[in-house]
């Protein structure tokens, strides 16, 4: 798997988010019902009013598809622990921007969306959980925001494919902690996707780390898994 992926250092903690609009960070500081609307904007580089849908179970989550008009971006928290208070990973359903600006016309969103725009989203809750320390938490941290390694987006044509587990967390050499995103990226543009139904075009879905999980591995509570043998 690593030969696949790109493996990219955190940028310091004060970094901006690369190719992504600035934003109120406090959404990417605790998981929350806003958490995959933000996602949308960000990604998409839209301000267009939109409704963030949000599943209880994951099977609901799997069956359903992010709608462009109205907008409206789906999202699925997995927790570590039954009792749900131990956000691991959160996974965001969205729409592209070209798909967006198909409909509510030119300038509607960002016209040079990211295909690592997953990655990016992990980069900026690392930064934003590093920031909403206080400065003596800062300073004992176990894994500060540079031993975060960010590896390139990992983009699968079919959901199939997108709901395999996979390790999206994993220890690295000499105390790094990699954060694996995996996308499903199919352009509304993508001529080879013309003959395919609307619902599977113009999608964006992403598999992201929960900032609670991503403060827990800063502060040492917890410990990346390692990786298994053959990457799985």
């Amino acid at each position: 798997m690593n030969a696949m992926l790109a493996g990219l250092l955190l940028a310091a903690a004060g970094a901006a988010t690369a190719q992504l609009p600035a934003g109120d960070d406090v959404v990417f500081r605790s998981t929350g019902p806003e958490f995959c609307a933000e996602v949308q904007r960000r990604v998409a580089g839209t301000q267009q009013p939109l409704r963030n849908v949000v599943h209880d179970t994951f099977e609901s989550f799997v069956q359903s598809k992010p709608s462009v008009q109205p907008l409206e971006p789906q999202q699925f928290v997995e927790y570590a622990d039954a009792d749900r208070t131990q956000p691991r990973r959160i996974s965001c359903k969205l729409k592209t921007a070209d798909h967006i600006n198909a409909v509510y016309g030119s300038g509607a969103a960002a016209t040079d969306e990211s295909e690592n725009a997953c990655r990016e989203i992990n980069r900026a809750t690392v930064l934003a959980v590093f920031r909403g320390l206080d400065a003596g938490a800062r300073a004992r941290v176990a894994v500060p925001p540079h031993r975060f390694m960010l590896d390139g987006d990992e983009n699968r044509i079919m959901g199939s494919g997108w709901v395999e587990p996979y390790p999206f967390v994993y220890a690295g050499a000499e105390g790094t902690v990699h954060l694996h995103a995996k996308s499903l990226l199919v352009f509304w543009g993508d001529w080879r996707w013309k003959l395919a139904p609307d619902r599977f075009r113009g999608t964006h879905y992403c598999h992201l780390i929960a900032p609670e999980y991503a403060r827990a591995l800063m502060t040492g509570e917890l410990s990346a898994p390692a990786l298994a043998a053959g990457g799985n």
